[in-house]
């Protein structure tokens, strides 16, 4: 998706809305699929010499719970989308890029199904353990049993 900064007045807003196709996510890794179409709902103008980009996204990936394998529909929308750009300015703006890392940032580093009161997995049935960490807790020691042991110069 790309705009031509030099058909954009000073006080006049262009509106970019179209649907972008999922393969430009490009994500190849294991546990994620993406074949939802991203919907753009955007809108730019210009501040002096800069370009600003807002508005919304939106699209729908499929990722691998890390407990139980199975595929849950993970939905992203995007409604503070905005990036700008400074001088100076390419003859055309190409928003892929950007459109594309703003949506990997609202990725999870892992996927989940969200347990049952009982800490079942909704999908398998199989029953997982609350955790036994106790707050403050890093790695089996107390959080500030460590720093309680430096030794500041005044």
């Amino acid at each position: 998706m790309k705009f031509y900064p030099a058909e954009i007045g000073a006080d006049e807003i262009l509106p970019l809305n179209g649907r972008l196709p999922a393969s430009i996510l490009e994500l190849s890794e294991e546990g994620i699929k993406a074949e939802t179409e991203i919907v753009v709902d955007l809108h730019v103008q210009r501040d002096g010499e800069t370009m600003i980009v807002m508005g919304k996204l939106q699209t729908a990936l499929q990722l691998q719970c890390g407990r139980c394998p199975e595929w849950l529909d993970y939905p992203i929308a995007i409604d503070d989308f905005c990036v700008t750009f400074e001088p100076p300015l390419a003859t055309s703006i190409d928003l892929t890029e950007p459109i594309r890392e703003d949506i990997i940032l609202r990725l999870p580093l892992r996927a989940a199904c969200q347990l049952d009161d009982e800490h079942r997995c909704p999908r398998s049935g199989k029953s997982y353990p609350p955790a036994n960490e106790a707050p403050g807790s890093i790695l089996g020691g107390e959080a500030w049993q460590d720093l309680d042991k430096l030794k500041i110069k005044e």
